[in-house]
């Protein structure tokens, strides 16, 4: 099969045979023969008054800034070479295809199958540049989203947003679409706000005659092609332009054909919406965090979709039932999209419940499988979800006496005490201040007795001393002698330690977990400082250190009685803090019942 590379072509030759198109190593299409495809010039593009709808079932605008920057980069880089050379040398940028499809009603033009996202950036784009007086006038075509269509004056619609309300960050919070276009305006403005000569150039380049960018169209309808919108999509997507599963999915679920005529049109807007519902949740840190995982800018919905396939391939899944010809089909799309609905809403519920949320949660923090929410979510269906199972309470209690520093047992049992601790206080854990960080196993008192200390340090440290009146023997030994001398520092301090220390360095009672950044900013230093250290933190919350809410009480002594001292951590303080996380597992363990759902 002949192959052809963007950026190596200039004008479009005939095709005379099937074609693999590539663009910068990637394959992005395929072609036939005799098909209409014609290069456009994005001047001629924008100077058209178009109307473009995106259909329902294609996904909304999901440019991020990576993706924008990326293209606002190679329209300036492009220029900048081009605009060197003779114009006998000149070659044009390629963007990716364009697939239309000669739109049913009188109210648009063409249904925009493919190339959504850079019609819609460059519309963007252009906005921006207009209201950077750059230029005077934006694109004169218009794209309307099917699920974004204002249906009254209090409904502003896709189109209303680009054309009149970008600009507009409130507005921009009512729904993921509008957020994306929103995000991708000021990321356009703050780039080309950042060099005045990009910023006035940077138009020439795109729609220069001799080198300006150009997009590959094809016209379903002038080629004969008789599939639906859908069909075209569908086949795109599956076989040649790449997208994720879940935009697959919704693609399968929102084809007309899977509705009964008189019911499809509200269908395909219901589905669409709760879909963007779904996502837009999926997309609130703590939610996504309290899921277990990490930030990404791919669709979150997979995540939903998987958990109702029970499978990470989930397409295959859902295109085996909604592909098959049956007169009942929009009655298995309903009950698929039932089904997707019932598990978010399930996640939605525990999420919303105080002591199921950080159940829940903790378990979705220590499945490094990232997908046992799925067993967790078909045994809560079957009646059969036992939180005093699935967090192995029994064993951690068995060899509780045991563990110590090193013993994996040891991260999953602080953090389980400090969600328990959470709910007896009717505190909510942050789990997405939790997962912004690493969190280190680190021992209470130092492990190492001694780490030379600033003078800063020292003073602060002898102070403590002096003013806790537990230590006017060992301070009497040294009366005459000068705490400045590194030696006689050293000396003190050890004298002071060695009487406190710990019978056991590494055991339970020592341990507790605390965030890297806190815990590289204390490094080894002695007990007071420490706690120094741990209300700073907690009290600037500006520095975005999540100080956890058991770790507090053990630096502030909370658990370790009135006989207290403030200046060291000691065997005492270890074994009362190693009996309240025993007992917090016990009670958790023998009120069973209380944390049923």
């Amino acid at each position: 099969m002949k192959q052809l590379h963007l950026e190596n072509i200039n004008n479009w030759p005939e095709i005379t045979e099937q074609v693999e198109i590539f663009k910068d190593g990637k394959l992005i299409g395929n072609l036939s023969p005799n098909e209409p495809i014609l290069t456009r010039n994005v001047k001629d593009i924008i100077s058209e008054p178009i109307r473009y709808l995106i259909p329902a079932y294609q996904r909304g605008y999901r440019w991020g800034k990576k993706q924008v920057i990326d293209l606002l980069n190679d329209i300036w880089e492009w220029g900048k070479i081009q605009s060197k050379l003779p114009t006998s040398e000149n070659t044009k940028y390629c963007l990716q295809p364009i697939v239309l499809k000669k739109n049913d009603t009188n109210k648009y033009d063409y249904d925009l199958v493919d190339g959504q996202q850079r019609l819609t950036s460059i519309y963007i784009i252009l906005k921006a540049l207009k209201a950077l007086e750059v230029i005077n006038q934006s694109a004169n075509y218009s794209l309307s989203y099917e699920t974004r269509i204002g249906k009254n004056d209090d409904s502003i619609g896709s189109e209303e947003f680009l054309k009149d309300y970008i600009f507009d960050s409130n507005l921009a919070d009512k729904n993921i679409d509008f957020y994306h276009m929103n995000n991708a305006f000021q990321n356009a403005l703050d780039w080309l706000g950042e060099d005045e000569e990009r910023k006035q150039k940077w138009y020439e380049y795109l729609i220069n005659e001799n080198y300006g960018a150009f997009f590959i169209e094809y016209n379903a309808t002038q080629a004969g092609d008789e599939r639906s919108s859908e069909r075209i999509f569908i086949g795109l997507n599956a076989g040649k332009i790449s997208l994720v599963e879940s935009e697959l999915v919704k693609g399968l679920f929102l084809k007309t054909n899977n509705f009964s005529n008189n019911k499809a049109k509200l269908s395909i807007i219901e589905i669409s919406t709760e879909w963007d519902r779904i996502e837009r949740k999926l997309r609130d840190k703590n939610f996504w965090a309290w899921l277990g995982q990490d930030e990404t800018d791919q669709p979150r919905i997979d995540y939903i979709l998987s958990i109702v396939a029970k499978s990470s391939n989930f397409y295959s899944y859902f295109e085996n039932q909604l592909n098959i010809e049956n007169p009942n089909m929009d009655e298995i799309a309903n009950i698929l999209w039932l089904q997707v609905k019932q598990c978010f809403m399930t996640l939605e519920d525990w999420y919303d419940d105080f002591k199921t949320y950080h159940l829940i949660g903790f378990l979705n923090q220590i499945d490094k499988k990232k997908n046992k929410i799925s067993n967790y979510y078909y045994k809560y269906l079957d009646d059969n979800l036992n939180f005093v199972e699935e967090t192995n309470v029994y064993e951690i209690l068995e060899k509780i006496d045991d563990i110590s520093y090193g013993d994996k047992e040891v991260y999953k049992t602080l953090l389980f005490f400090n969600i328990l601790t959470c709910i007896d206080n009717k505190i909510k854990f942050r789990f997405d201040d939790f997962r912004s960080s690493d969190y280190d196993i680190e021992h209470v008192s130092p492990h190492s007795q001694f780490d030379k200390l600033n003078k800063i340090e020292r003073e602060e440290w002898l102070d403590e001393i002096k003013k806790s009146g537990l230590f006017n023997e060992e301070l009497n030994k040294y009366e005459y002698r000068d705490f400045g001398t590194d030696d006689i520092f050293e000396q003190f301090y050890s004298d002071l330690t060695d009487s406190k220390r710990l019978d056991d360095i590494d055991s339970l009672g020592n341990l507790c977990l605390l965030d890297e950044n806190t815990n590289r900013s204390y490094g080894n230093k002695p007990f007071p400082l420490k706690v120094k250290t741990i209300i700073e933190v907690d009290i600037d919350q500006n520095k975005g250190n999540y100080i956890l809410p058991a770790t507090k009480n053990v630096f502030l002594k909370y658990y370790s009685g009135l006989n207290i001292n403030n200046i060291t951590w000691e065997d005492s303080d270890a074994e009362c803090y190693l009996e309240k996380i025993r007992n917090t597992l016990k009670t958790f363990m023998e009120k069973e019942n209380d944390y049923k759902i």
